[in-house]
């Protein structure tokens, strides 16, 4: 999974114009350092992973958002040693209720559709 989060790193990294060296200096790394995070050779502790969502100006979920549209999974067991292995989205039910409103309120609509028909 590291490999995957350092992939979306670099893609959004790159899509930033920015340069594995400015980003190394900012995490205060070497530049080969920086590249074994964006291989998923090295692991990546949750500061740092924090630390280079607020420099790529991303919102850390949006690092661990597959290009399928899959979230990697989290599980709060692998968080004990402060490393970022698997992600499971603890959002799964606000997203679940907001589908539940905008399904009530789809339905609504629907209904006041139907009276002015």
């Amino acid at each position: 999974m590291n490999n995957l989060i350092g992939e979306k790193i670099r893609s959004i990294r790159m899509q930033k114009g920015l340069s594995q060296e400015s980003i190394a200096l900012d995490l205060s790394l070497s530049q080969s350092a920086y590249a074994k995070i964006e291989k998923g050779v090295t692991k990546i502790d949750i500061q740092r992973f924090l630390k280079i969502a607020e420099l790529l100006e991303t919102d850390p979920w949006d690092l661990l958002q597959l290009n399928d549209g899959k979230v990697i999974n989290f599980n709060n067991s692998q968080l004990t040693n402060g490393y970022i292995e698997n992600f499971y989205t603890a959002q799964k039910e606000l997203y679940e209720q907001q589908i539940m409103s905008l399904q009530e309120e789809v339905n609504f609509l629907k209904k006041i559709i139907d009276k002015k028909l």
